[in-house]
């Protein structure tokens, strides 16, 4: 019996000490900033990826013809980065051997109007972590996604009850593999390259709802189902399929308060519904947005880590930022990344009466919503 607890509890401590993060597809500033709390908020393209019912919600006409995002947790990006671009994964590990190391680049091209969006884009993520310093073993996480969205949604009950579909288009470049203390060892740049050198396409399928009550706070309540039975990849000729985009089921909620000069949005999203093995409190995302004209702030918590964000609007071109923490171990308060990113955006956008004139719409787009 003592000889079996003792088992149970090396296998408890090593699955413990091999948990990552939770990979997500798709992250945007905004969401980051109020905690990745955003499937009931979300209000532009970027209902492409996170609540395809959302895009009945859209005001106007959008052409975004630069959605530029970078983000890192290391202090020198741009070594991380031509280190990343050129391949040279063995100098990254060198460098940051037994740290956190994240990077994300991404850039969209996007047209969106009410009930319809199509967007090209590119998003390029890395990452990896010592588990265990006693045993090397570091999982590294090396995705460049290259892909074209085009949903569709429409009110089943006029501005109550929307529903929404998006179909994808995806090539994915790379791999997420484990590197045992033989590889670290030598830590041969070819060979790292080969493991991860793997190309395919997929298509996939999202779909959401989203109700809405149109009175008081204005209550919303969304469920979404992104990436319906899993997008897999089939691999190119001589190449390995790279990972697959796991079915995900999000549950949120959000409201609005309007108190004239600005409007307060808490949100609450429970995602990875269906990942039962994962802490609750890893799925857990809540967060506030306070937006007034041209400013937005924010503020949230996710995984269990604090969130700020902010947003400049000068009507064609907006800038967002956020900080927030993502866990790496098995449990949140374990092992923190703290992530910072940023967003340039350039949006063509004209008021549903088809005027360009700076004078159309008191407002900048993103606060002439709702």
């Amino acid at each position: 019996m003592k000889t079996f607890l003792i088992v149970l509890t090396i296998i408890f401590f090593q699955a413990n000490v091999q948990a990552t993060e939770i990979f997500e597809n798709f992250m945007n500033t905004r969401a980051l900033g109020m905690g990745n709390a955003f499937s009931a908020v979300v209000d532009d393209h970027n209902a492409l990826w996170y609540n395809p019912a959302a895009l009945d919600r859209i005001k106007g006409l959008h052409l975004t013809l630069l959605d530029f995002q970078v983000g890192t947790d290391a202090y020198d990006i741009y070594t991380t980065y031509q280190n990343a671009v050129g391949s040279g994964y063995s100098n990254l590990i060198r460098s940051f051997y037994g740290k956190q190391v994240w990077m994300g680049i991404s850039d969209a091209l996007a047209f969106s109007m009410r009930g319809f969006a199509m967007a090209g884009y590119d998003y390029f993520n890395l990452s990896f972590n010592l588990h265990n310093p006693a045993f090397s073993n570091v999982t590294m996480n090396a995705t460049n996604d290259v892909g074209f969205n085009s949903g569709f949604a429409f009110s089943l009950i006029p501005d109550a009850l929307r529903f929404g579909v998006v179909v994808k288009r995806v090539t994915r470049y790379g791999g997420r593999i484990p590197f045992g203390p033989a590889t670290l060892a030598s830590l041969s740049n070819s060979y790292i390259t080969s493991l991860i050198n793997n190309v395919g396409t997929g298509y996939g399928l999202d779909s959401g709802l989203l109700i809405e009550l149109p009175y008081g706070i204005k209550p919303s309540f969304s469920f979404v189902w992104h990436d319906i039975g899993q997008t897999r990849f089939i691999p190119n000729p001589g190449s390995l399929a790279p990972p697959v985009m796991d079915d995900e089921a999000v549950a949120g909620f959000s409201a609005t308060v309007d108190a004239t000069v600005v409007k307060i949005r808490p949100a609450i999203d429970f995602k990875h519904i269906n990942i039962p093995e994962e802490q609750i409190g890893k799925r857990i995302h809540v967060g506030t947005e306070l937006e007034f004209p041209g400013l937005a702030v924010r503020f949230g918590a996710n995984q269990g880590y604090y969130t700020a964000g902010v947003t400049l609007n000068f009507k064609y071109v907006k800038f967002e930022a956020a900080t927030y923490g993502i866990e790496v171990g098995a449990y949140p308060g374990q092992t923190e990344d703290r992530r910072y990113i940023g967003t340039f955006t350039i949006d063509l956008n004209m008021d549903p009466s088809f005027d360009f004139s700076s004078t159309a719409g008191a407002r900048p787009r993103a606060f002439q919503r709702r």
